[in-house]
């Protein structure tokens, strides 16, 4: 299980960067198409009093609908129960019994302020686990050639296209581990990552990362016209957001949670550039300039954690 928890941020790198985008000799050269604008990934495994199904796993997903604005309907699917499930919008979808049982939490940006987050609770005798990763595609749209040609010159004289930021939290009672991690990249540099572990396993204690807390992170953007289906118009990025809470078999109850969102500020030296649209995860919002430039960003994320987070947990009985 350890060894699964501390793959997930190869696992991201390694996801979010494409095929090098750069000119390469001769016919034949592979050049990726334009990343998902929105990917959601998760499993999880908890313990039930029937004894004919002691352990229930899962895996949770995102269904992408055709249409452009189409809100995406985020489901799971259960082992020893078969079939769809969609995942609550407006709280954690709960799973369990009196044994244990695990929750978790996602908000898409086509459905608000985005965010991830998990919680693993369990008895005695058993163990929870569950970790959700959502992987999405920031894009700037120029509305015309002359704009697109001003944000390349802007991102020459400066590869820093911006920053995502936010807020994080883990709890830990008894013995187990929390994980919240984001990484920013684009195809052709690795941006930066965040990771904070909360751990008390035996022969691991890390405290380091329970509590609550910020991150900030560089990103930068690639032209479209560098993907084989992409346009000159568009610049593109990618972001990574893990939250993994872990239980283990010790003998003794415990519950671990994890928490992390986003928030997007693009660099202030494109409010020179007018009509320009950032999309994120599929979700367009045209910038709006403001007479400050440190005050125009545009917001994703970031939605009061302390309060909102304080109440969720305070909500959450799985038992």
């Amino acid at each position: 299980m350890r060894k699964t928890l501390f793959s997930i941020a190869t696992i991201a790198v390694a996801a979010l960067s494409s095929p090098a985008l750069a000119a390469c000799p001769g016919d034949g050269c592979y050049v990726p198409p334009v990343p998902d604008a929105l990917e959601l990934q998760g499993y999880f495994e908890f313990p039930t009093t029937d004894p004919q199904n002691y352990y229930v796993g899962g895996g949770i997903s995102t269904f992408t609908l055709p249409l452009p604005n189409a809100m995406p309907s985020v489901t799971y699917t259960v082992s020893g129960n078969p079939g769809v499930h969609f995942v609550s919008t407006t709280g954690y979808t709960v799973l369990g019994d009196a044994d244990g049982g695990v929750a978790f939490a996602v908000t898409l940006p086509n459905q608000g302020s985005p965010s991830l987050g998990t919680v693993a609770q369990k008895t005695l005798a058993n163990n929870a686990n569950v970790s959700m990763s959502m992987f999405y595609t920031i894009k700037l749209s120029a509305p015309d050639m002359a704009a697109a040609d001003q944000i390349a010159l802007t991102l020459g004289q400066s590869t820093k296209a911006g920053t995502i930021s936010g807020n994080w939290g883990t709890t830990l009672s008894g013995v187990g581990s929390a994980t919240v991690i984001a990484v920013t990249t684009n195809p052709q540099s690795f941006g930066g990552s965040f990771r904070k572990d909360c751990t008390a396993i035996p022969g691991t204690i890390d405290a380091s990362g329970c509590g609550t807390g910020g991150y900030s992170l560089d990103f930068g953007f690639v032209r479209g016209d560098q993907y084989s289906n992409g346009s000159a118009l568009d610049f593109y990025s990618r972001a990574y957001l893990n939250a993994s809470s872990y239980t283990y078999f010790d003998g003794s109850s415990g519950s671990v949670s994890a928490y992390i969102d986003p928030t997007i500020r693009l660099n202030s030296s494109f409010r020179g550039i007018s009509g320009l649209t950032l999309t994120s995860g599929g979700a367009a919002t045209a910038l709006a300039f403001v007479p400050e430039p440190a005050s125009w960003a545009l917001m994703i994320g970031g939605f009061g954690f302390a309060g909102g987070y304080a109440r969720t947990r305070r909500s959450l009985k799985l038992a």
